[in-house]
């Protein structure tokens, strides 16, 4: 099990129609993971984290107040003659935006495989990204004129088929 908590703060001086404005933006983070490799043939992890953010003005009236939170579960499993399963499960939570930007989604991706040659040294694995096709890119820049949030295209769902060889 591993906690983890933090804090920052930024202090960011500005004019707002020429009147000086100072955004104080506080943000709070905290975590736990919790990750166990069972066995040489199971392994997983389960982690949750959260950030509360505050962004206060001497310019603009109230708290600009959001939070993202995000949990996910991965597990890999491995037989005894190579054959292996990855799974990765998340989902992402964004509160306190503006319209449109207020949304969770679930993002899922997972590989079959197979380990050979000797010491296992060679691997062949298909992985499908996206599974749920919900992919999606959102942030928030605090600056001490204005608060953007913004949505970028991503890579939506697609396969890979990958050959790895150590050395």
């Amino acid at each position: 099990i591993n906690l983890s908590t933090g804090f920052s703060y930024t202090k960011l001086p500005g004019i707002i129609n020429n009147e000086e404005a100072i955004t104080d933006n506080y943000t709070y983070s905290g975590g736990i993971v919790l990750a166990s490799n069972v066995s040489e043939y199971i392994d997983f992890n389960l982690s949750y984290n959260i950030n509360f953010n505050n962004a206060k003005s001497t310019v603009e009236e109230g708290d600009n107040k959001y939070i993202n939170q995000a949990a996910g579960f991965q597990t890999n499993f491995l037989t005894k003659n190579g054959w292996f399963l990855q799974n990765d499960i998340s989902n992402q939570s964004y509160t306190g935006m503006y319209d449109g930007f207020n949304q969770s989604y679930w993002l899922w991706n997972a590989g079959i495989g197979k380990k050979f040659l000797k010491n296992r040294a060679a691997e062949l694995k298909l992985s499908v990204f996206d599974l749920l096709k919900q992919n999606q890119s959102i942030s928030r820049e605090v600056t001490s004129s204005y608060i953007e949030d913004s949505q970028s295209q991503v890579l939506q769902q697609y396969f890979m088929l990958t050959f790895t060889y150590s050395l």
